[in-house]
């Protein structure tokens, strides 16, 4: 038994097999950049170091937002939320029924990855882990 393979005229010149080897290498590449974690966002990481569960939690960026599910006393959780050059992110939500009360939003870039930590006071505070990596 015998199997002919029959191709569209002109899907196999040389240009055409350069053109598909290159196409399959650079979808090859961005998917292994997604595996190792190289994202159009920032990484950040979300503690909840309070006695109280934080509610309603929200992560907002300026031009992306992402909810976050409530997260009870001790919980971490880790997001990415897309930015575009240098953006500001800050985390809202409820802890104790009371708006958490952010020092200031954290300028972040793509590929960077920050902690957030919320304090029993529903203080949001950026630790100095401020990391660029890719």
């Amino acid at each position: 038994m015998s199997v002919t393979l029959r191709f569209a005229r002109g899907t196999t010149t040389p240009r055409a097999l350069a053109l598909a080897g290159s196409l399959l290498s650079g979808a090859a590449l961005a998917l292994a950049l997604a595996a190792a974690g190289c994202s159009p966002g920032a990484r950040v990481t979300v503690v909840n170091a309070a006695g109280d569960t934080l509610t309603a939690a929200r992560l907002v960026g300026e031009r992306d937002s992402t909810k976050l599910a409530p997260m009870p006393p001790g919980a971490t959780v880790r997001v990415s939320i897309g930015v575009r050059g240098e953006d500001a992110i800050a985390l809202r939500g409820t802890l104790g029924g009371a708006a958490l009360s952010p020092m200031m939003a954290v300028y972040v870039e793509r590929g960077m990855r920050v902690t957030l930590v919320v304090d029993s006071s529903g203080v949001v505070r950026p630790t100095d882990e401020r990391v660029a990596g890719y």
